[in-house]
This record gives structure tokens, C-alpha cells and sequence, in this order.
């Protein structure tokens, strides 16, 4: 290939990347900008979430500040180094490759919380290469104008915890019947347990009944709570021996059905020799 024909597919190759960047990624940029001084509500519509920027703040609309051990616990959960990176982790990538191709399958995954909330907000939820690309970039650009403090905001306000059911205030008061301000550390571990997949792992409230992976990931976060001096190591106990208002002990008339419920996949349970 000549230098004229190199230079032409420089030419388009520049080309390409600015078409991209102006019709999709600047007016993503200008909503993103918009986060540090607005408010975002979650309307549901035939099942699927619509989010919207509002200048107005909502009624739900809570502050980390409100419960910070309970920010910690999700902090804790889903993104343990989040005030250690601009927006994406690359220690936990490369842990995640490295531990995947370890299990020869995906185990976990590597998405920050900034990478969570540009996901919800910005992005389809389709997994392909081209949108983790494109996810990376919002978060980075995210982090340096919008800042931590409301990217954390904005994230536990919009957060899905189950069924048409988003942001950490409702969904306290949908589990526990109380306000995010006044949940105690289990409580708040039960709702970041839940983040992974709530419409999965939220069978334990309707069942009444903590399945073990759901008692392991508590008991982890309750733990690393204490690592943080979050709480002391005999509030963690004492809340360890502590039942939900909505746990039922006796056990269901049909074992068999119990186990069958209670299995876990072979994901969750790599996922738990981990934590051994």
C-alpha cells in the first residue's frame, strides 16, 4: 500500500472517530455533565426503566451521608476501591481476567460503580465489547466533571433492587419497612448482597428464608465491615446471630424442595470458594 492510500485511510479512520464521538458520544457527555447539578428519576414503563434528568430534587432522593455505614457496605460489595480510581479499576480487571481464566468461565465481573451508573443511565444493557469500550470512556469523562461524592449519590438512588423497584430508599423501606437512614449493618449487607442480580438473589425475602450463598456474601460484608472499624467485631456478631423481621425458622414441609431450591449455580458457587 502507497503513502497516498495510507494517508486516505488515515483520512477516514479520522473521520469515522469523529461521526462517532459527534453523534454519539457528545450528547452522552452533555447529559453526563448535567449529573453534578441535577437529579435523575426512574419511571416505569411495561417493565422497563426510563431515566430522566430533573432539576427538582425527588422526594426519595437520599444522601449518603444519611447512613454512611450503609454506603460503606455497598461501597464495600460492589466497589471496594472507589475513591482509589478515576472511574475505572484496572487491578480489579486484571484480577477478573486473571481469576476467570483461572475457573475457564466468567465468575465476576469488573465494572466499577461509575461504570455501573454510566451503564444504567447512558448505555444499552446488550454485552458487547463495543459498549464496554464506550462505558469505559462515559466513566472516565464522568469522574472528572461530575466528581465521587455525586456519582455515589446519584448511584444509590437509582440502583435496581428487584421488580420495578430502584434506589436504596424504597428499597429499604420495600425489605426492611424503614427508612435508608435507619438500616443496621445486616440490613444494609442484605441490600448490597442483593446487587449482583436482585431479581434473583431477592428470593430469600420471598421465600422468608436467607439461602446459604445469601448468608455467606452477608457474613463477608458484615466482616469487612469490621476490617474497615465500620462497626466493632462484637456488633458484628451480635448482628450475625440477629433474624430479619421476615425470616420464618421452621423449616418448609417438603425438604427435597428446599434443597432443590437452594442449589446454587456453578458461578456463585466459585464465587464462594473465594471468600474460604
Amino acid at each position: 500500500m502507497n503513502k497516498k492510500n495510507l494517508a486516505l485511510l488515515f483520512l477516514f479512520f479520522i473521520l469515522i472517530v469523529g461521526v462517532y464521538f459527534l453523534f454519539f458520544l457528545l450528547p452522552i457527555f452533555h447529559d453526563a455533565k448535567l449529573l453534578k447539578t441535577h437529579y435523575v428519576t426512574a419511571t416505569i414503563k411495561n417493565d422497563q426503566v426510563d431515566y430522566k434528568l430533573v432539576t427538582k430534587r425527588p422526594f426519595n432522593w437520599i444522601s449518603p451521608r444519611q447512613n454512611p455505614l450503609a454506603t460503606k457496605a455497598i461501597m464495600i460489595s460492589e466497589d471496594w476501591a472507589f475513591y482509589n480510581h478515576e472511574g475505572v479499576d484496572l487491578n480489579q480487571i486484571k484480577e477478573t481476567v486473571i481469576g476467570n481464566l483461572r475457573q475457564k468461565k466468567k465468575i465476576r465481573g469488573a465494572s466499577t460503580i461509575t461504570q455501573q451508573l454510566v451503564k444504567n443511565l447512558f448505555l444499552s444493557k446488550e454485552k458487547t465489547i463495543v459498549r464496554k469500550i464506550n462505558e469505559i470512556i462515559i466513566a472516565l469523562y464522568l469522574e472528572s466533571v461530575v466528581g465521587k461524592q455525586k456519582i455515589l449519590e446519584t448511584y444509590l438512588n437509582v440502583i435496581e433492587y428487584g421488580k420495578n423497584l430502584y434506589g436504596i430508599n424504597k428499597a429499604a423501606y420495600f425489605y426492611f419497612q424503614k427508612s435508608f437512614s435507619e438500616l443496621n449493618p445486616k440490613e444494609a449487607a442484605f441490600l448490597a448482597m442483593l446487587l449482583p442480580n436482585p431479581k434473583k438473589y431477592s428470593s430469600s425475602y420471598f421465600r422468608k428464608e436467607l439461602t446459604p450463598y445469601a448468608k455467606k456474601i452477608i457474613k463477608n460484608i458484615l466482616n469487612k465491615l469490621t476490617t474497615v472499624r465500620a462497626i466493632d467485631p462484637g456488633q458484628r456478631d451480635f448482628y450475625l446471630m440477629q433474624e430479619f423481621d421476615w425470616e420464618i425458622t421452621q423449616p418448609p414441609a417438603n425438604p427435597e424442595e428446599k434443597a432443590q431450591e437452594e442449589e446454587l449455580t456453578a458461578e456463585e458457587q466459585a464465587f464462594l470458594d473465594q471468600l474460604d
